[in-house]
């Protein structure tokens, strides 16, 4: 469990920063109101991947049982092909999703990813 709180605090230092750059704006470079949205959308897709290496490290240690890691790497890869397929239409999707996920993971496990969870759907909520 300590092995799991370390990775979850390094983790979120480091993605508090994209918290921060993804929400307000895309960069200078990225002129187009499309290409900004395009950009936030793919700072989402490399915080899903951060869940899912997570979960796979946490079952690695035992800390995560395999089910548990299924439903997170299956909601993942879910999310990163409906962003890609629909680029103006996947907020909804992912966001049902990520609620559904919460509900079927078992209650311990849920609380481990809350982080995560906030994190994921903060970033999504600063897309427009």
């Amino acid at each position: 469990m300590k092995i799991l709180r370390i990775f979850l605090v390094i983790t979120l230092v480091t993605s508090s920063s994209l918290v921060s750059s993804a929400c307000p704006s895309a960069p200078v470079s990225v002129v187009t109101p499309a290409g900004q949205i395009a950009y936030k959308a793919d700072q989402l897709v490399n915080e899903l991947g951060i869940l899912q290496d997570a979960a796979i490290g946490a079952n690695s240690e035992k800390i995560l049982s395999d089910s548990s890691t299924r439903l997170i790497v299956t909601f993942v890869k879910s999310s990163v092909t409906t962003i890609a397929q629909t680029p103006n239409g996947w907020k909804t999707t992912v966001t049902t999703g990520l609620a559904q996920l919460q509900k079927d993971l078992p209650p311990a496990d849920a609380q481990k990813y809350s982080v995560y969870f906030a994190l994921l759907n903060t970033i999504i909520a600063g897309i427009s």
